[in-house]
C-alpha cells in the first residue's frame, strides 16, 4: 500500500480553502455530535475526476432524503470545488471526498450545512482475486433504508471489515435474516452464472453505487444480459464468476474459501470499465 506523502494538503470548508492542519470542524457540527451528514468518495485517475456528474446527482438525492437543506448549495460551486482541491493539492491518482453534514446551529437554532472536501492518495489495488467472507449483518448496527444513501455513519461497516481483515479477507459479503446476500461493507458485489450478470436487487435497501450502475450499462451495451435479484447464500457455490466494485477499486475479481473462477467475463468488463471511464 501507498504511504501518504507527510506533506500539508489542502481542503475546502464551505469554500475556502485551509491546509489540512487548520481545517478544524466545530464541535456542535451535527456530523460530529450526531452522525447528521451525507458524503461521496470520487477517483481522480490520471488527473481525471471519475463520473463526477453521477456523484452529485446521488449526492443531492440523499441530502432530499435525510433532510439537508441544500437550496443554497449551488451544483457548479461544489464541482469546481472538488475541481480546485484536485490541483492545488497536485495528486494525479487520488480519493477526493465530499462531506456535507446538517450543520451548526446558529442563531436563533438556524442549521446550514457544513460542506468539506478532501483528498488522498490512492491506494495500491491488489492485482490478483481478493478473498471474501460472509457475515450476518444482523451482527452489525448497519443503516438500511429505501432510497439508499451515503450517510457517514459507517461504524456497523468498519466493524465488519476489521472483522474480515482479522480473518485474512479483503472485504466481507453481508446477509440478512434470511441469509441473502445484500452488499459488502465498502463495496457493491456482481455474480456471473451462464454468462449472465446477477446482482442484488436494491429493494434491499443497498447502497445503488455509481460503479454498480456504470457496469449494468456497459453490459447491456455489450449484449450481456444483466439481472436484479434476491440472491440467496445457498446459490453462491454455483456461481461462475465473482467480483467486488466500487469507485476507489473498479472492478475486482474476489473468491471465497473452496469455490474458484477463471474470471472470463469479468476480465473483459475490467476492460470495458476502464476503457469507458477514460473517454
Amino acid at each position: 500500500m501507498k504511504s501518504e506523502k507527510m506533506k500539508t494538503k489542502y481542503y475546502s470548508i464551505n469554500g475556502e480553502i485551509k491546509k489540512s492542519n487548520e481545517a478544524l470542524i466545530s464541535v456542535d457540527d451535527y456530523g460530529l455530535n450526531r452522525g447528521y451528514g451525507i458524503f461521496e468518495t470520487i477517483r481522480l485517475k490520471d488527473n481525471k475526476i471519475i463520473q463526477i456528474n453521477d456523484h452529485i446527482d446521488r449526492l443531492f438525492r440523499g441530502l432530499s432524503t435525510i433532510k439537508i437543506d441544500f437550496s443554497a448549495i449551488n451544483r457548479m460551486n461544489l464541482i469546481n470545488d472538488v475541481k480546485k482541491i484536485a490541483k492545488i493539492n497536485n495528486i494525479t491518482d487520488g480519493l477526493i471526498k465530499i462531506i456535507i453534514t446538517k450543520g451548526t446551529p446558529i442563531d436563533n437554532n438556524k442549521i446550514l450545512p457544513n460542506i468539506y472536501v478532501t483528498i488522498k492518495e490512492m491506494y495500491d489495488i491488489p492485482k490478483s482475486p481478493v478473498k471474501v467472507i460472509f457475515l450476518n449483518e444482523s451482527n452489525y448496527p448497519l443503516v438500511r433504508f429505501n432510497p439508499s444513501f451515503k450517510g457517514i455513519n459507517y461504524i456497523g461497516n468498519m466493524m465488519a471489515l476489521e472483522d474480515a481483515k482479522a480473518d485474512n479477507a479483503f472485504e466481507c459479503i453481508f446477509l440478512n435474516d434470511e441469509q441473502n446476500i445484500t452488499e459488502c461493507s465498502m463495496r457493491n458485489i456482481f455474480f456471473i452464472k451462464d454468462e449472465e450478470l446477477i446482482t442484488p436487487s436494491l429493494s434491499l435497501g443497498i447502497l445503488s453505487g455509481t460503479t454498480r450502475s456504470k457496469i449494468e450499462t456497459i453490459a447491456k451495451q455489450n449484449n450481456i444480459n444483466c439481472i436484479n435479484k434476491v440472491i440467496n447464500k445457498s446459490e453462491v457455490n454455483t456461481m461462475d464468476e465473482a467480483f467486488i466494485c466500487s469507485s476507489a477499486i473498479g472492478i475486482l475479481p474476489c473468491y471465497w474459501d473452496e469455490w474458484k473462477s477463471e474470471y472470463t467475463i469479468t476480465k473483459k468488463l475490467q476492460f470495458l470499465l476502464e476503457e469507458s471511464l477514460q473517454k
